[in-house]
């Protein structure tokens, strides 16, 4: 007992001790000693019986050495072992080991869960090549670790695994662990990250940040949806996508844009209350759903086609959901997908919202480029014709409708008249004049409002469409009363060739258009009636002053048609001289007046048949006076006065009444001079016969710079010749 310390052990040990050692049989074991300082030890000890000649076991052998310090580092390394398993079967990285046969010798947890994960077997992979326990690697791999061993050093490798539907992306470090030095006898630790999430979070920023890069080139709404679409395509590995957007007048859901294998579903129109789409819109929230054969819903499976998976996310701006984008495919979506669409559908709207803003600011100015337009053919003329043709072309340019016209109301006869029309294919169908009882138009001058027709097939109570909307197509009507002063001078008739429901901006516009078109009408028809009015007063006030020259002519019979031939020669003359317009009519008045001042001279001077007398011939030279005073009192004659007054003045300045001379007599009064004296002397005379025409001219030439003005002399025999004798 005192050499095996027995104060360690229990009475059992010792009797199981002895029994062995007694037995004949070799006893092996660990004890526990104490040390003189206190401290204990562990001894391994064999006890060996040694047997005498009797064969009884007199003697033993007893061996025992400290084990102290190897049990220590044993357990030591044991721990250490299992912390080292238990740390890298935790780590995320998958681990595994091969040696330089490419045999997997080690491999740590991770790796199994993939395994289990993507559906291969590792469970019996221990020793296998490499490529046998993981036949997706590529044959690049195997290159990869013969570099490491030529170069030892660790090489890290980015890579791509299919499993099915599942894409897997990783980054591998493959190193070299040398064993004693030996490069053969080393092994290749391979570290496997598993970077598919940061693959996919840099792919969908990338891909974000080219739709937003996208999105920022294009103000215009037509292009940024093809843009969105193919993006959306892109980024989320779909086969067909659409925008779908609320259409705030019908209120009804429209299929506006599409890609894909969805490309044909556009321009159709849904009920929000029947469709998967206005659910969305109602709740603002991301919509999944993975088997539409099995969960339809509100879904429309006949307009998905053979793609069973769909994602659908809110396009809300400015606090209001305005549409919903939809991505389809065949295999199904994931949580990550609906994020990565709620992000493209957050960009879309906001610059769906922007493009809108955009538009409508430039539709605004287009519209106010466009009442400027009118108001400038308004101002510019009064010929209504052209300012309607102006104003129709800008409302079907403007309101994008098919057609429009104008229909005067003419209220003597209670009836409209066309008056112009715009984009109509034919003419033969239109009627020039139309009762208050046919038609819409009818119906719109009497209620004195818009009358809209969204739909033909509807129709309006009480009235059926002319045959002009079957002949044209029409499907879809307004009218509008041109209203100026309170009275309906007419009606603005728009056409459309499908449904059109209007809005309150289109409607707004197509008032200011049709109350543009009411002033345009009212000006031109009070200049029109203006326009008669002056026509009359003018021929009024020439019939009165012809009726002078011709009550002048009365009283002197010798001077009978004088005044026709010279206004006439006259005219002709001043025109060749080139004088027109105003100027010309004042000449032809001053020209029938010329004589009016010899209303004043008494008749026994007027009508003497012979000479007169000095006294005689000085009041007879008062007449151009007479004539100035009679005529200056009424102001629409004062530009006439220019030849009553100056048609005996003189180039030379020896003319009365105020002895002009050259350019200071007025040019009325020097064409008049060459006009009056060519008539006087082709004229029979109480006192002397006429001349003839080759006398006269002589007469005329040789008083050139004296009596006459060359320039009208000259301009005056290049027409004479055309005159026939006796002729003005």
């Amino acid at each position: 007992p005192r050499f095996l310390n027995s104060g360690k052990h229990d009475e059992l040990f010792y009797e199981k001790l002895w029994k062995t050692i007694w037995g004949g049989e070799v006893w092996r074991g660990q004890i526990t000693n104490r040390r003189k300082d206190g401290s204990e030890y562990i001894e391994d000890m064999t006890i060996t019986p040694i047997r005498d000649s009797r064969g009884e076991n007199s003697n033993f052998i007893a061996i025992k050495y400290d084990v102290t310090d190897r049990m220590q580092s044993e357990e030591a390394l044991k721990a250490s072992e299992t912390l080292y398993r238990a740390t890298v079967d935790a780590m995320e990285e998958a681990i595994y080991v091969i040696d330089s046969d490419l045999r997997l010798t080690l491999f740590n947890n991770t790796l199994h869960k993939w395994s289990e994960q993507f559906g291969y077997e590792t469970h019996h992979a221990l020793g296998k090549n490499l490529f046998e326990a993981f036949p997706f690697l590529s044959p690049e791999t195997k290159e990869d670790y013969k570099k490491v061993l030529e170069t030892g050093e660790s090489l890290v490798t980015n890579e791509k695994f299919q499993f099915g539907d599942r894409v897997f992306h990783t980054e591998t470090r493959k190193s070299m662990a040398y064993q004693n030095g030996d490069a053969q006898a080393s092994r290749f630790v391979t570290v496997v990250r598993n970077v598919t999430e940061r693959v996919q979070q840099e792919r969908d920023r990338e891909a974000i940040i080219a739709v937003a890069s996208a999105l920022r080139k294009t103000l215009n709404r037509s292009e940024m949806m093809p843009i969105i679409l193919d993006k959306t395509l892109e980024l989320m590995d779909g086969k067909g996508a659409l925008i779908a957007m609320l259409d705030n007048v019908t209120e009804e859901i429209i299929l506006e844009f599409a890609n894909g294998a969805w490309k044909d579903l556009v321009d159709i129109r849904l009920d929000p209350d029947e469709c998967a789409t206005g659910e969305i819109l109602k709740k603002g929230t991301l919509c999944i759903n993975n088997d539409l054969l099995e969960f339809p819903g509100k879904f429309r499976v006949d307009l998905t086609g053979n793609l069973q998976a769909v994602v659908g996310a809110p396009l809300i701006a400015a606090g209001q959901a305005i549409g919903v984008i939809w991505v389809g495919r065949q295999r199904p979506w994931r949580k990550e997908d609906g994020s990565i669409l709620s992000a493209i559908a957050d960009m879309a709207a906001n610059a769906i919202h922007r493009s809108t803003l955009y538009e409508q600011t430039e539709n605004r100015l287009e519209q106010l480029q466009a009442l400027q337009a009118v108001d400038q053919a308004i101002t510019s003329t009064l010929d209504l014709r052209l300012i309607l043709d102006v104003l129709l072309e800008k409302v079907t340019s403007q309101l994008k409708v098919d057609a429009a016209d104008v229909l005067l109301y003419d209220g003597s006869i209670n009836m409209l008249r066309f008056a112009a029309r715009y984009g109509f294919r034919s003419q033969s169908t239109q009627r020039t004049v139309l009762r208050l009882d046919e038609g819409y138009a009818g119906r719109v001058v009497m209620e004195g409002q818009i009358i809209d027709v969204p739909d033909i097939e509807v129709g309006l109570k009480g009235l059926r469409p002319a045959p002009i909307f079957a002949v044209e197509e029409f499907k879809a009507y307004y009218g509008v009363p041109l209203k100026a002063r309170g009275q309906v001078q007419g009606v603005l008739q728009i056409y459309h060739r499908s449904p059109f429901q209007a809005g309150a901006d289109w409607l707004d516009f197509l008032q200011a258009l049709a109350g543009q078109a009411a002033i345009a009408i009212d000006n031109a028809m009070l200049f029109e009636g203006m326009r008669k009015a002056n026509l009359d007063l003018r021929l009024a006030y020439d019939a009165t002053i012809e009726g002078w020259a011709m009550a002048l002519e009365y009283r002197d019979q010798e001077t009978v048609g004088h005044s026709r031939r010279v206004v006439k020669l006259t005219e002709r003359l001043a025109q060749k001289m080139g004088i027109e317009g105003a100027d010309l009519v004042n000449i032809r008045r001053g020209a029938i007046l010329h004589d009016i001042g010899k209303m004043g001279i008494p008749d026994h001077i007027l009508l003497k048949q012979g000479p007169l007398t000095k006294e005689e011939a000085d009041l007879m030279r008062q007449h151009p006076i007479y004539a100035q005073k009679m005529l200056s009192a009424i102001e629409f004659l004062r530009p006439a006065l220019d030849i009553p007054y100056s048609h005996h003045e003189k180039w030379n300045g020896k003319g009365y009444p105020q002895g002009l001379k050259g350019k200071n007599i007025p040019l009325a009064a020097r064409i008049f001079a060459v006009v009056d004296v060519w008539d006087a002397l082709n004229s029979d005379r109480a006192y002397r016969e006429a001349w003839t025409k080759e006398s006269v001219v002589d007469y005329i030439r040789s008083q050139s710079g004296k009596h006459f003005d060359p320039k009208v002399v000259k301009t005056f025999l290049e027409i004479v010749d055309d005159l026939e004798d006796g002729e003005s």
